[in-house]
């Protein structure tokens, strides 16, 4: 849903560099970082969609960039189906740098301005 931003706190898992789409792999957490789960206690997981791995790597771009089990804050898109799938538009990292895989200009981030391009942590 291109009209739409959803937010997501999570632990970074792993990420599968395959082509056409590379895919970045976090488990949800809750506002105090516990790890929410589903119904049968397993973990919440979000699956975020990027450009293919030749496409990230010309950018800088690459798994090694995120620690497991850090937490990142994730802007995407969320997949039309309802699932727990979104196209990855920007992370936060732990520290407050930020990752654009989108474009930092969208109108999407328009309401979040204040909260996204406030000064990274311990700056």
């Amino acid at each position: 849903d291109i009209k739409r931003l959803v937010e997501v706190r999570g632990q970074f898992v792993g990420a599968d560099m395959v082509n056409p789409h590379a895919w970045f792999h976090f488990n949800e957490v809750d506002a105090n970082g516990k790890l929410k789960q589903d119904n049968q206690g397993k973990p919440i997981v979000w699956s975020f969609e990027t450009p293919g791995p030749s496409a990230l790597r010309r950018t800088g771009i690459s798994p090694s960039l995120f620690k497991q089990g850090d937490v990142y804050t994730v802007y995407a898109t969320p997949a039309l189906d309802g699932s727990n799938k979104g196209l990855f538009l920007l992370t936060i990292f732990p520290d407050g740098r930020r990752l654009y895989i989108g474009n930092p200009k969208d109108p999407l981030f328009a309401p979040l301005a204040d909260k996204i391009n406030a000064p990274a942590a311990g700056k």
